[in-house]
Protein backbone atom coordinates (compact mmCIF):
# COMPACT_ATOMS: atom_id res chain seq x y z
CA UNK A 1 0.00 0.00 0.00
CA UNK A 2 1.23 3.59 -0.75
CA UNK A 3 1.92 5.67 2.10
CA UNK A 4 -0.30 8.08 3.42
CA UNK A 5 0.82 11.68 1.86
CA UNK A 6 0.64 14.34 4.72
CA UNK A 7 -0.56 17.97 3.83
CA UNK A 8 -1.08 21.42 5.23
CA UNK A 9 -3.68 23.84 4.81
CA UNK A 10 -2.59 27.40 5.19
CA UNK A 11 -5.96 29.76 5.44
CA UNK A 12 -9.06 28.37 7.45
CA UNK A 13 -11.63 31.02 5.95
CA UNK A 14 -14.66 30.93 3.97
CA UNK A 15 -13.37 28.50 1.09
CA UNK A 16 -11.29 26.27 3.89
CA UNK A 17 -14.20 24.08 4.50
CA UNK A 18 -14.55 23.17 1.15
CA UNK A 19 -10.80 22.25 0.58
CA UNK A 20 -11.05 20.23 4.05
CA UNK A 21 -14.19 18.38 2.55
CA UNK A 22 -12.73 17.39 -0.34
CA UNK A 23 -9.54 15.88 1.53
CA UNK A 24 -11.29 14.08 3.41
CA UNK A 25 -12.83 12.32 0.61
CA UNK A 26 -9.75 11.86 -1.38
CA UNK A 27 -7.85 8.37 -0.64
CA UNK A 28 -4.52 8.81 0.00
CA UNK A 29 -3.86 11.60 1.35
CA UNK A 30 -4.64 13.20 5.26
CA UNK A 31 -4.15 16.91 6.27
CA UNK A 32 -2.33 16.66 9.89
CA UNK A 33 -1.85 20.56 10.39
CA UNK A 34 -3.50 23.95 9.81
CA UNK A 35 -2.52 27.38 9.74
CA UNK A 36 -4.29 30.88 10.15
CA UNK A 37 -3.59 34.18 11.53
CA UNK A 38 -6.37 34.38 13.65
CA UNK A 39 -5.61 31.45 15.57
CA UNK A 40 -9.14 31.04 17.60
CA UNK A 41 -10.63 30.36 13.77
CA UNK A 42 -7.56 27.72 13.16
CA UNK A 43 -8.39 25.64 16.63
CA UNK A 44 -12.21 25.98 15.54
CA UNK A 45 -11.51 24.21 11.97
CA UNK A 46 -9.30 21.58 13.36
CA UNK A 47 -12.14 20.58 15.94
CA UNK A 48 -14.62 20.54 13.25
CA UNK A 49 -12.40 18.11 10.75
CA UNK A 50 -10.42 16.37 13.78
CA UNK A 51 -6.80 18.29 12.57
CA UNK A 52 -4.66 18.24 15.71
CA UNK A 53 -2.03 20.09 15.07
CA UNK A 54 -3.13 24.56 14.42
CA UNK A 55 -0.34 26.89 14.01
CA UNK A 56 -0.82 30.55 13.52
CA UNK A 57 2.23 30.68 11.80
CA UNK A 58 3.39 29.14 8.42
CA UNK A 59 7.15 28.91 8.92
CA UNK A 60 6.77 27.29 12.47
CA UNK A 61 3.90 24.60 10.78
CA UNK A 62 6.65 24.00 7.95
CA UNK A 63 9.40 23.63 10.24
CA UNK A 64 7.58 21.32 13.20
CA UNK A 65 5.67 18.92 10.87
CA UNK A 66 6.99 16.42 7.93
CA UNK A 67 4.87 17.75 5.01
CA UNK A 68 4.63 16.02 1.86
CA UNK A 69 2.28 19.22 0.33
CA UNK A 70 0.74 22.11 1.56
CA UNK A 71 -2.78 23.93 0.17
CA UNK A 72 -2.72 27.59 0.32
CA UNK A 73 -5.91 28.94 0.32
CA UNK A 74 -5.03 32.86 1.22
CA UNK A 75 -5.55 35.58 -0.65
CA UNK A 76 -3.36 36.72 -3.39
CA UNK A 77 -1.11 39.07 -2.30
CA UNK A 78 -0.24 36.37 0.76
CA UNK A 79 0.57 33.98 -2.44
CA UNK A 80 4.41 34.92 -2.76
CA UNK A 81 6.31 34.05 0.46
CA UNK A 82 3.81 31.14 1.77
CA UNK A 83 4.99 29.55 -1.60
CA UNK A 84 8.43 29.97 -1.72
CA UNK A 85 8.40 29.39 2.14
CA UNK A 86 7.39 26.19 1.30
CA UNK A 87 9.48 25.31 -2.12
CA UNK A 88 12.44 26.41 -0.06
CA UNK A 89 11.92 23.16 1.96
CA UNK A 90 10.89 20.48 -0.75
CA UNK A 91 6.98 21.11 0.26
CA UNK A 92 4.78 20.27 -2.84
CA UNK A 93 2.30 23.65 -3.17
CA UNK A 94 -0.94 23.83 -3.90
CA UNK A 95 -2.28 27.18 -4.40
CA UNK A 96 -5.66 29.29 -4.50
CA UNK A 97 -6.43 31.14 -7.30
CA UNK A 98 -6.05 34.13 -8.21
CA UNK A 99 -2.20 32.88 -7.90
CA UNK A 100 -0.54 35.96 -8.09
CA UNK A 101 -1.46 40.21 -8.08
CA UNK A 102 1.53 40.73 -10.60
CA UNK A 103 3.25 38.75 -13.28
CA UNK A 104 6.53 39.57 -11.16
CA UNK A 105 5.29 37.48 -8.15
CA UNK A 106 3.84 35.07 -10.74
CA UNK A 107 7.29 34.11 -12.55
CA UNK A 108 8.92 34.58 -8.91
CA UNK A 109 6.79 31.51 -7.35
CA UNK A 110 7.44 29.74 -10.66
CA UNK A 111 10.80 29.79 -10.93
CA UNK A 112 10.97 29.14 -6.89
CA UNK A 113 9.72 25.52 -7.05
CA UNK A 114 10.99 24.59 -10.28
CA UNK A 115 14.81 25.41 -8.55
CA UNK A 116 13.50 23.27 -5.50
CA UNK A 117 12.01 20.64 -8.27
CA UNK A 118 8.60 20.67 -6.48
CA UNK A 119 5.02 20.70 -7.87
CA UNK A 120 3.38 23.62 -8.03
CA UNK A 121 -0.52 23.51 -8.85
CA UNK A 122 -3.19 26.05 -9.07
CA UNK A 123 -7.02 25.75 -8.20
CA UNK A 124 -9.27 26.19 -11.33
CA UNK A 125 -11.60 24.02 -10.13
CA UNK A 126 -14.59 25.27 -12.80
CA UNK A 127 -12.80 22.79 -15.66
CA UNK A 128 -13.58 20.01 -12.99
CA UNK A 129 -16.96 20.41 -12.58
CA UNK A 130 -19.03 17.32 -13.54
CA UNK A 131 -21.39 18.99 -15.92
CA UNK A 132 -18.62 21.11 -17.47
CA UNK A 133 -16.93 17.76 -18.07
CA UNK A 134 -19.35 16.77 -19.60
CA UNK A 135 -19.80 19.33 -22.10
CA UNK A 136 -16.08 18.54 -22.74
CA UNK A 137 -17.02 14.98 -23.55
CA UNK A 138 -20.22 16.08 -25.99
CA UNK A 139 -18.27 18.45 -27.70
CA UNK A 140 -15.28 16.18 -28.67
CA UNK A 141 -18.08 14.19 -30.09
CA UNK A 142 -19.21 17.23 -32.81
CA UNK A 143 -15.81 17.89 -33.95
CA UNK A 144 -13.43 21.18 -34.01
CA UNK A 145 -15.19 23.93 -32.53
CA UNK A 146 -14.71 27.16 -34.44
CA UNK A 147 -16.85 29.13 -31.65
CA UNK A 148 -17.91 29.40 -28.03
CA UNK A 149 -19.95 31.51 -25.56
CA UNK A 150 -19.05 31.75 -21.99
CA UNK A 151 -21.65 33.33 -19.95
CA UNK A 152 -21.58 33.93 -16.07
CA UNK A 153 -24.24 36.81 -15.16
CA UNK A 154 -26.71 36.86 -12.37
CA UNK A 155 -27.05 38.67 -9.15
CA UNK A 156 -25.88 36.30 -6.78
CA UNK A 157 -25.17 38.21 -3.33
CA UNK A 158 -21.04 37.30 -3.49
CA UNK A 159 -20.02 39.27 -0.60
CA UNK A 160 -21.87 38.07 2.81
CA UNK A 161 -19.26 35.61 2.76
CA UNK A 162 -16.15 37.38 1.00
CA UNK A 163 -16.76 41.12 1.96
CA UNK A 164 -13.25 41.63 0.61
CA UNK A 165 -14.07 41.16 -2.52
CA UNK A 166 -16.20 44.91 -2.87
CA UNK A 167 -12.96 46.76 -1.30
CA UNK A 168 -9.82 44.87 -3.82
CA UNK A 169 -9.00 47.08 -6.43
CA UNK A 170 -9.40 44.10 -9.22
CA UNK A 171 -13.09 42.36 -8.69
CA UNK A 172 -14.93 40.50 -11.76
CA UNK A 173 -11.69 39.24 -13.26
CA UNK A 174 -9.69 38.81 -10.52
CA UNK A 175 -12.04 36.02 -8.82
CA UNK A 176 -14.49 34.85 -11.13
CA UNK A 177 -13.15 36.06 -14.66
CA UNK A 178 -9.94 33.58 -13.56
CA UNK A 179 -12.24 30.68 -13.85
CA UNK A 180 -14.38 31.41 -17.21
CA UNK A 181 -11.01 31.93 -19.18
CA UNK A 182 -9.39 28.72 -18.14
CA UNK A 183 -12.79 27.15 -19.45
CA UNK A 184 -12.31 28.89 -22.72
CA UNK A 185 -9.04 26.95 -22.86
CA UNK A 186 -10.33 23.80 -21.87
CA UNK A 187 -13.01 23.71 -24.68
CA UNK A 188 -11.38 25.62 -27.67
CA UNK A 189 -7.28 25.37 -26.15
CA UNK A 190 -4.60 28.01 -25.83
CA UNK A 191 -5.06 31.85 -26.52
CA UNK A 192 -3.13 33.70 -29.04
CA UNK A 193 -5.16 37.35 -28.11
CA UNK A 194 -7.73 39.26 -26.56
CA UNK A 195 -9.64 42.37 -26.11
CA UNK A 196 -11.48 43.24 -22.87
CA UNK A 197 -14.05 45.68 -21.92
CA UNK A 198 -14.68 46.47 -18.20
CA UNK A 199 -17.13 48.23 -16.40
CA UNK A 200 -18.28 49.39 -12.90
CA UNK A 201 -21.78 49.05 -12.18
CA UNK A 202 -22.53 48.91 -8.66
CA UNK A 203 -21.07 52.21 -6.83
CA UNK A 204 -20.86 49.92 -3.83
CA UNK A 205 -17.86 47.63 -5.23
CA UNK A 206 -14.26 49.00 -5.79
CA UNK A 207 -12.88 47.73 -8.45
CA UNK A 208 -14.32 46.31 -12.02
CA UNK A 209 -18.27 44.69 -11.73
CA UNK A 210 -18.71 43.37 -15.11
CA UNK A 211 -16.42 42.30 -17.86
CA UNK A 212 -16.86 40.92 -21.68
CA UNK A 213 -13.70 39.34 -23.64
CA UNK A 214 -13.16 38.56 -26.98
CA UNK A 215 -10.82 35.94 -27.03
CA UNK A 216 -9.27 34.49 -30.52
CA UNK A 217 -7.75 31.64 -29.88
CA UNK A 218 -4.15 29.59 -31.34
CA UNK A 219 -6.34 27.17 -33.45
CA UNK A 220 -8.26 30.17 -35.18
CA UNK A 221 -10.99 29.63 -33.25
CA UNK A 222 -13.02 32.53 -31.34
CA UNK A 223 -14.84 33.00 -27.63
CA UNK A 224 -16.93 35.36 -26.02
CA UNK A 225 -16.69 35.41 -22.26
CA UNK A 226 -19.19 37.35 -20.21
CA UNK A 227 -18.91 37.90 -16.38
CA UNK A 228 -21.45 40.19 -14.36
CA UNK A 229 -22.82 39.64 -10.29
CA UNK A 230 -25.36 42.21 -10.69
CA UNK A 231 -27.47 41.42 -13.83
CA UNK A 232 -31.20 41.19 -12.79
CA UNK A 233 -32.66 38.02 -15.28
CA UNK A 234 -36.33 37.14 -15.29
CA UNK A 235 -34.35 33.61 -14.37
CA UNK A 236 -31.34 33.10 -13.02
CA UNK A 237 -30.04 29.57 -12.87
CA UNK A 238 -27.09 30.18 -10.78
Amino acid sequence: MAPILRGGLIGCGYFADNHLHAWQDAAGVEIVALCDQDAGRAERTGRKFGVRAVYGDAEQMFQNEKLDFVDIVTQAPSHRALVEGAAALGIHVICQKPFAPSMEDARAMVIACRRSGVHLMIHENFRWQRPLRALKAASEKIGELFFGRIVFRNDHEIFTNQPYLATGERFILYDLGIHLLDLARFYLGDVSRLFCHTQSVNPNVRGEDTASISLVMESGSSCLVEACYFSHLAKDSF
